[in-house]
């Protein structure tokens, strides 16, 4: 199994919109140039994972950008659709939301304060409660969009998810 591990992509608006203006485009070319010359010479690619930092600032436009910028690299490097798999990191939360919100300040309080031991109880607790879990995934609402094309969206009911991948196995001698 081959698998594509990317991070801290940085999509950042509006500059990724527009390629002329993109500081970045230009790594992002060569990275696509590098994985389609490593497929050239070893075979497709299984899987792409993304661990985290998508966006810069959680913005659906960099999304939108993200999205076709994956599905691009996807095609030239043979992954299928399904072989997409990303979470999000802390760059992909949109802060402004964060900063305006007594909800999200106080659950964050809470669990800074509580006891290590306790920490992972207070947050199930928190993510169970309708208002506060909903408030608690507000600021991951663009990401959850384009995740969700991905079936790696995030919820207060799903916090995470799991897949398993099926290795092809040879035998070596």
């Amino acid at each position: 199994m081959r698998l594509l591990h990317l991070s801290d992509i940085h999509f950042r608006s509006p500059d990724c919109e527009n390629p002329a203006t993109d500081i970045h485009q230009p790594y992002r070319t060569l990275l696509a140039q590098d994985v389609v010359e490593l497929c050239r010479a070893g075979g497709t690619v299984d899987a792409i994972l993304v661990g985290g930092d998508i966006a810069f600032k959680g913005d659906p436009a960099e999304y939108r950008v993200a999205q076709a910028w994956l599905l691009d690299l996807a095609r030239q490097c043979g992954c299928p659709l399904e072989g997409i798999y990303v979470v999000p990191g802390n760059h992909d939360v949109d802060r402004s939301i964060c900063e305006k919100s007594l909800t999200i300040s106080h659950a964050q309080d809470a669990i800074a304060n509580a006891q290590i031991g306790d920490r992972e109880s207070l947050v199930k607790k928190q993510l169970a409660d309708e208002e506060v879990g909903q408030a608690l995934f507000k600021p991951l609402s663009a990401y959850n969009d384009f995740a969700k094309y991905f079936d790696c969206n995030i919820y207060p009911s799903r916090p995470f998810w799991t897949v398993d991948l099926h290795l092809k196995l040879t035998h070596l001698t």
